[in-house]
């Protein structure tokens, strides 16, 4: 999962299971023996008790609250101090006192846009986001099939039947898509 470096109010969802039977962990009424615990990398782990249950599952964030959502799937309010900047990922785990569940963890990537699709340089020395290197592969799973010409920098994207150009896509060193067309 990502998660945008310093982002705030982050809920995450866990499906949580008896420790016994391996059901879905349904019982309320004692979330303040919930445990979330998160450990940043390079960093010591951090214990938080939860202190009470969200009024819903569309409740405003509350640092530290759960809300069961149905059939074992639990809301988790953690602190933003898991996600502060400073780290590239985070094992975000919820555990109970006495053990009525599994323990359940995420691990979470923590990242600007940037560094999630990667940055590069063109001819000219400015840094260029390569997003649309990202979305011109989806277009192609998208369309089927793509080319690429060599001559003119441009990429056509084919439909189901592999010959008719649905988007032509020309890209200059600096980024220019300004010849861009979608047949």
């Amino acid at each position: 999962m990502y998660v945008a470096s310093a982002d705030t109010n982050v809920s995450l969802y866990f499906l949580l299971q008896d420790a016994v039977t391996g059901a879905p962990y349904t019982t309320t009424g004692g979330e303040a023996s919930f445990n979330l615990l998160y450990t940043r990398a390079g960093a010591a782990q951090v214990s938080n008790n939860v202190t009470a249950a969200l009024g819903s599952a569309v409740a405003a964030h509350e640092d530290n609250k759960v809300f069961h959502c149905g059939n074992g799937v639990w809301r988790c309010d953690f602190p933003d101090a898991a996600f502060a900047a400073g780290a590239d990922r985070a094992i975000c785990q919820v555990t109970h006192d006495s053990g009525s569940f599994l323990a359940a963890h995420l691990s979470v990537e923590l990242s600007l846009i940037a560094d999630v699709f990667g940055e590069n340089v063109d001819s000219t020395g400015t840094e260029v986001i390569t997003a649309k290197k990202a979305l011109e592969a989806v277009l192609a799973v998208i369309a089927g099939d793509s080319a690429f010409t060599e001559s003119t920098g441009g990429y056509q994207f084919k439909g189901r039947d592999g010959s008719t150009d649905i988007v032509t896509v020309t890209v200059d060193d600096v980024g220019d898509r300004s010849s861009s067309t979608v047949n």
